[in-house]
């Protein structure tokens, strides 16, 4: 594309208005684009962005948020931003958690799951609001990747963590 290698291309309500199109590109910043594919903004992000990510933090809140992961100087990193590029918090990654590969938002939680890299460990979750780490799957090696199974009632939903040799359900529960 003329932006460069679009890497990351999640849909959310960032802004007023329609669903807007969040995509991070290799060049480590953040565009939002409308439906139309009008570029609306172009962020900053706190460190080169790799995965980008929207979610609603609270039901309270008018729009979603942007989280992004990627390489600080300490070590791999995640951060919540808004759509004005405002850092609502940063943290570094799980002690040796390495880099991180994926990241999948949970459907009716303010919670991502994130998964390492090759030569790294498993998955981990992490509360959106304010960056704390509420589960840690463990060294699953390092094809470990997760996905969330939604329930039909309000309970959180089940955390799937595969691997190349299994597949695990954890039921998170902060």
């Amino acid at each position: 594309t003329e932006l460069a290698n679009v890497w990351c291309a999640p849909v959310g309500n960032v802004l007023e208005g329609e669903k807007q199109e969040v995509i991070e590109t290799s060049t480590g910043k953040v565009q939002i684009f409308d439906a139309g594919g009008q570029l609306l903004k172009t962020l900053d992000t706190p460190f080169e962005a790799d995965i980008v990510r929207a979610l609603r933090l609270s039901t309270d809140d008018p729009f979603d948020a942007i989280l992004v992961a990627g390489d600080e100087e300490q070590g791999e990193s995640i951060a919540v931003m808004d759509a004005n590029g405002e850092v609502l918090w940063i943290k570094k990654a799980l002690e040796n958690f390495g880099r991180i590969v994926s990241m999948q938002t949970c459907p009716n939680r303010p919670w991502v799951a994130f998964s390492g890299g090759e030569g790294e460990r498993g998955v981990a979750v992490v509360d959106c609001r304010d960056g704390t780490i509420i589960a840690d799957a463990g060294d699953k090696g390092s094809d470990a990747r997760a996905a969330w199974a939604e329930l039909e009632n309000e309970e959180p939903p089940i955390l799937l963590v595969t691997t190349i040799r299994a597949l695990s359900a954890y039921r998170v529960k902060p």
